[in-house]
């Protein structure tokens, strides 16, 4: 759960390095990330939930539990009294924009760990007002889940193509046919192969959606970057990673994540 919220934040900061937008969201994010660890660890330790991830059953859980509700009302309490100082810079002007593709990312991630803490504490509660522990299994976190994935996954492929502050829908469309067309066309190919689940489809081509676009802006940054510099490939692709590790290497993550994804486990 917090490397739900802490991937949110490594993408929301952007947007306030930027743009000096979601303050008050970074900074609950940054909250809730390290509330969640503690109570990962409480729940490891307290021996409340069987699983084989947990410890024998030990004091130490109601000496974490106070500590997270200490934590807890602290952190809210120093949030509450710098408000005046994380007034947003500018507001989001339009859907069609990065920042807004931002947010939405931002919202999935939330969205899912707020699946999984619901999934997680279920059988706690359900034991605590009716007096039977009922079990939360696979197919509930694959069902709410599965669809939110799907979403995460197109976004990191469109996000690249959209600009800053408002993007024009002609825009979009010539930015993104590229990569739409070669993940329609192998789509096709893996339907014509024998693949017949829609699910299944579907987030193989989101995935190539995603994969070409990543392509694509390397292809598109080393081409400006040798027109401009009259130098060779290599030197410029090069040279696109230097002065961008943060941007790229971001791109190469999102690859890895869409490899891990797809190459079955």
């Amino acid at each position: 759960m917090p490397w739900l919220t802490g991937t949110a934040l490594l993408h929301s900061v952007m947007m306030q390095e930027k743009k000096g937008m979601l303050k008050v969201w970074n900074m609950a994010l940054v909250i809730l990330t390290y509330l969640l660890a503690i109570f990962g660890t409480f729940l490891t330790r307290s021996g409340i939930i069987a699983s084989v991830h947990a410890f024998a059953q030990s004091s130490l859980g109601t000496y974490f539990l106070l500590y997270l509700a200490g934590a807890l009302v602290v952190s809210v309490v120093l949030l509450l009294k710098r408000l005046p100082q994380l007034h947003s810079d500018h507001r989001l002007e339009s859907v069609l924009s990065r920042e807004s593709s931002f947010l939405f990312n931002n919202l999935f991630l939330v969205g899912i760990m707020f699946v999984v803490l619901w999934g997680t504490l279920f059988p706690l509660l359900s034991e605590a007002v009716r007096g039977v522990k009922i079990s939360v299994a696979a197919p509930f976190f694959n069902q709410v889940n599965v669809p939110l994935g799907l979403a995460l996954l197109f976004l990191s492929g469109v996000c690249p193509l959209i600009a800053w502050r408002k993007a024009s829908a002609r825009n979009l469309r010539r930015h993104v046919l590229s990569p739409l067309t070669l993940a329609f066309l192998a789509t096709a190919v893996l339907y014509t192969a024998g693949i017949r689940h829609i699910m299944a489809l579907i987030a193989l081509a989101i995935c190539l959606l995603a994969s070409g676009t990543i392509v694509l802006e390397f292809y598109r940054g080393t081409r400006a970057h040798r027109l401009a510099s009259r130098g060779t490939v290599v030197q410029a692709f090069l040279t696109l990673i230097r002065r961008n590790r943060r941007r790229y290497g971001g791109y190469i993550i999102h690859f890895g994540y869409l490899l891990n994804r797809v190459v079955p486990q």
